[in-house]
């Protein structure tokens, strides 16, 4: 057994410490197969996330698109509504139902 002078000395709490810091290290280390673990995990969450932008993206494109062609169809019955108008306001129009 040893006395407590040679546990409280300089050289015991070094070496036990440096013991203990060597058995940290060699029980934190990773295998090589939990790091490919690991890394095949992250890659099927990188591979999702890209699909759910891309398709993402894809929706936000063809609702623009859609917008757009709702904006020129509205634009188009617009103008036929005021062609309309137009005509119906002209004095001495010829009525088509009118079968004169």
């Amino acid at each position: 057994m040893r006395c407590p002078d040679e546990l409280s000395s300089p050289s015991a709490i070094f070496g036990s410490k440096l013991r203990l810091k060597a058995s940290i290290l060699r029980t934190v280390s990773f295998t090589l197969v939990e790091l490919l673990t690991s890394m095949a995990i992250l890659l099927t969450i990188v591979f999702i996330l890209f699909s759910a932008f891309n398709s993402t993206s894809n929706l936000a494109s063809l609702n623009a698109r859609r917008v757009e062609l709702n904006q020129i169809v509205r634009a188009v019955l617009d103008q036929i509504s005021r062609d309309f108008q137009r005509a119906a306001s002209l004095n001495g129009v010829v009525s088509m139902y009118s079968g004169t």
